[in-house]
């Protein structure tokens, strides 16, 4: 299933003046961006994508007109923090999601612009199966425990 959507252009703090994002998911797991920015005079700009809860990726931009760069990357669905960083000044934009851009929430694996907490993906926490495993393992140490008890008494009773 390919979907694809254009969403607005937002202003951004500094030297770069607007910026938007085209979204394509690929399939559950991976969605394409497109994103784009007007960066005045600058030469070399990069986006800073970064996963709130860990990964952070750098991508270079091309410069398609005089102030206009593009990229395009793959990522899991998730309301990334996008950065955009001139260069040759060392200036960045504001911060700014996806969502604030007008990718719609559904799209990127979130509600209302909020990421899941601490990023679990579908099928729950790791830490929770975890837990789960370890309860399970606990259960079954009690039972053999009871059950070893239980023989020493009858033994016990002969």
């Amino acid at each position: 299933m390919l979907m694809a959507l254009v969403v607005l252009a937002v202003q951004l703090g500094g030297s770069f003046e607007t910026a938007g994002a085209d979204i394509s998911v690929v399939d559950g797991d991976t969605m394409e961006v497109q994103l784009h920015v007007e960066a005045g005079d600058s030469d070399n700009v990069v986006v800073h994508a970064v996963d709130p809860g860990g990964d952070q990726q750098t991508i270079a931009m091309i410069e398609v007109t005089p102030g206009l760069f593009r990229t395009r990357f793959e990522f899991r669905p998730l309301d990334l923090v996008i950065v955009f960083e001139d260069l040759d000044s060392g200036e960045q934009s504001d911060p700014v999601r996806l969502t604030e851009l007008g990718a719609p929430p559904e799209l990127l694996g979130s509600a209302g612009g909020v990421s899941r907490p601490g990023g679990a993906e579908e099928g729950g926490s790791p830490w929770g199966w975890l837990g789960l495993g370890l309860g399970l393992a606990s259960l079954s140490l009690l039972a053999f425990w009871t059950l070893g008890s239980a023989r020493d008494q009858a033994g016990e009773e002969e």
